[in-house]
């Protein structure tokens, strides 16, 4: 075994607390096994390992969303953005929002297909 040192958003680090809790794993343990199902598992990817996710945690998924606060800064720096040029700061600040739901649509999508797969969704009307 290797021992490896990453960096991780604080969300991301609030959600693998909640689901190595649910799974009475340490953190260190949910998040070793997340990265060995996605990269060493037959059948790897994103979508094998989602598909061992408990229903709860794919409609957790699914309901995605930027915390109130971050909503809010982002769409205040979206429009100081489009009025006045931003300070360093808040340039890095609005990039890593919008990375941070980047990411989180991404994850949403992924949760959103699965529940539909197992049938705890119906697909939206379009």
């Amino acid at each position: 075994m290797t021992t490896l040192t990453v960096q991780l958003s604080d969300q991301a680090v609030r959600e693998a607390f909640v689901r190595a809790a649910r799974r009475g794993l340490s953190t260190e343990e949910f998040i070793a096994s997340v990265v060995e199902q996605s990269l060493v598992d037959p059948g790897t990817g994103e979508g094998s390992a989602v598909r061992q996710l408990s229903d709860q945690d794919v409609l957790a998924m699914s309901d995605y969303r930027l915390s109130p606060d971050e909503e809010e800064r982002l769409s205040k720096l979206l429009d100081l953005n489009g009025t006045v040029q931003l300070t360093e700061q808040q340039s890095a600040e609005l990039q890593r929002l919008m990375e941070l739901n980047r990411q989180g649509l991404l994850r949403k999508s992924i949760g959103w297909a699965e529940a539909v797969r197992r049938n705890l969704r119906t697909p939206p009307r379009t």
